[in-house]
């Protein structure tokens, strides 16, 4: 089953109304997301990152994503903060 909520304003969202209509959380609106995302790059780099290391760093947690839908049970557990601060690391090289 799928479905869609929506909400005009992201501050008005009606929480424990999705939960129960969902049984599960809502994700984080996007300004969030990338703020989150940024602030990571900046602590695993420890300051400034050029956009193509971002993009392709963007890339590969998007495949990663992918692929743990494929898999839950193999998965679970695979993006905690020390697990995609890893995967930053070997994407980049760093």
């Amino acid at each position: 089953m799928e479905a869609l909520y929506y909400s005009a304003n992201a501050k008005d969202l009606q929480v424990d109304f999705a939960f129960a209509l969902f049984g599960s959380a809502l994700p984080l609106p996007a300004p969030i997301q990338k703020q989150a995302f940024a602030s990571l790059l900046e602590d695993v780099f420890e300051g400034a990152v050029e956009y193509s290391t971002a993009y392709g760093i963007k890339d590969c947690l998007n495949e990663a994503v992918l692929e743990a839908e494929d898999c839950p049970e193999r998965c679970s557990g695979m993006f905690g903060q020390r697990q995609v601060k890893q995967l930053i690391k070997e994407v980049a090289g760093a």
